[in-house]
């Protein structure tokens, strides 16, 4: 008897284990969203089971691949057929009739030359917000390639949820640009696009400086600030819902952490670089004159911004300066005039600070390098953030 009691009390004592392990290991879901890219036909299956075994293997999470379930569900939606976007509540409701946790939401897209963009969020059901990020790059020619690519950013996306770093840690990674002479405005083959604040085209002439090569990320500002305003969440997304005034802030913060003086872009700074530099072959966007090519904008978003540097760079190696947010510049809006100009700063006072660069809900003629937009400075936009610049 006492034999069974102790059979049955390790049996127990087993289950228990077992059901505690469980409940500590919250389960994810794969789903591979949109259509399979040209060129890597079989990827989805493919890259789901290597993501279902990396995140696995983090011992945090147990994960499956329910891609073909949850298109079977989007199926019967009308906004998703409508869209071929999932939104809040369809997450929520994929969750509760999966019994999962999270979902991991891969959408691969193909840039340029046969190189492939993976974007991963890690997404709560119970709230639809996006609690960490990964994105890799590939040319996912093989299982191999789609195995490394899978590990990197599983090991990324499961690493303890978003990335934490050191708030003195900042790493702002700058572009040096030589200055140099060039035509401000709106000229030359794009002169029929022109709108009428971007004219008269005028030389301007400025001195070197350095500029973001990227956007500045939700990471980075999390890391100055404490916090993140933007509307679509993850790290590696440029900031948004960020109003000029908030950026002097953040940039205050920030030259106190890393004893820099970083500062925003003049708006000519901005164009110059836009446009190449000194390396300029005059394309109407930041990079080329396809804005698919460089730009996240209406006709290929999805309605959303993307992780910056994931479409083309310009001349210069700078990504994002078409599309994806508008960018404040800290120049007060004003009309242009036909004289010349060295190092100019715009004028002193004013009622709108100038937005540049297009962004995401915009279609492509916003995009061009020489297009104008302002806003006041207390204004935050869902689709606003801005990018750094400082002296040499």
């Amino acid at each position: 008897m006492k034999k069974i009691l102790t059979i049955l009390l390790t049996l127990s004592l087993c289950s228990i284990a077992f059901a505690q392990e469980n409940r500590a290991k919250p389960t994810v879901a794969v789903y591979m969203a949109g259509q399979e890219p040209r060129g890597a036909l079989g990827v989805h299956k493919v890259m789901g089971g290597e993501l279902v075994k990396a995140i696995s293997r983090s011992e945090k999470y147990t994960a499956v691949n329910r891609t073909d379930a949850i298109l079977a569900q989007l199926s019967k939606e009308h906004v998703y057929q409508r869209s071929g976007a999932v939104n809040d509540d369809q997450i929520k409701a994929i969750g509760q009739q999966l019994g999962v946790q999270y979902l991991c939401i891969v959408e691969i897209s193909d840039v340029k030359g046969g190189t492939f963009y993976i974007e991963v969020q890690l997404v709560d059901v119970v709230t639809a917000e996006a609690v960490a990020s990964a994105t890799a790059s590939s040319d996912l020619r093989t299982n191999q390639d789609m195995m490394i690519a899978a590990q990197y950013v599983a090991r990324d996306l499961v690493g303890g949820g978003a990335p934490q770093s050191k708030r003195g840690n900042v790493e702002i990674e700058m572009v040096f640009v030589q200055g140099g002479t060039f035509m401000m405005g709106c000229s030359g083959r794009n002169a029929g696009n022109c709108e009428k604040d971007e004219k008269p085209a005028h030389k301007v002439t400025l001195g070197d400086f350095q500029i973001g090569k990227y956007e500045v990320t939700q990471k980075q500002w999390s890391q100055v600030m404490g916090s993140n305003p933007s509307h679509f969440k993850g790290d590696n997304l440029p900031v948004g819902k960020v109003s000029w005034y908030d950026v002097q802030e953040f940039i205050e913060k920030l030259n106190a952490l890393t004893g820099k003086k970083y500062r925003l872009p003049t708006e000519a700074e901005w164009e110059f670089a836009a446009r190449g530099g000194v390396k300029s072959t005059g394309f109407a966007f930041a990079g080329g004159n396809n804005a698919g090519d460089v730009a996240w904008y209406k006709s290929n978003s999805g309605g959303k911004c993307h992780a910056v540097g994931s479409r083309g760079s310009n001349e210069l190696g700078i990504y994002d300066m078409s599309g994806n947010v508008w960018e404040w510049v800290n120049d007060w809006s004003a009309n242009y005039n036909s004289a010349d100009s060295k190092d100019p700063s715009g004028p002193a006072t004013g009622n709108n600070r100038v937005l540049r660069g297009g962004s995401w809900p915009y279609d492509a003629s916003y995009c061009r390098v020489s297009y104008r937009n302002g806003s006041a400075p207390g204004n935050r936009g869902a689709d606003v953030g801005f990018r750094l610049a400082i002296s040499p």
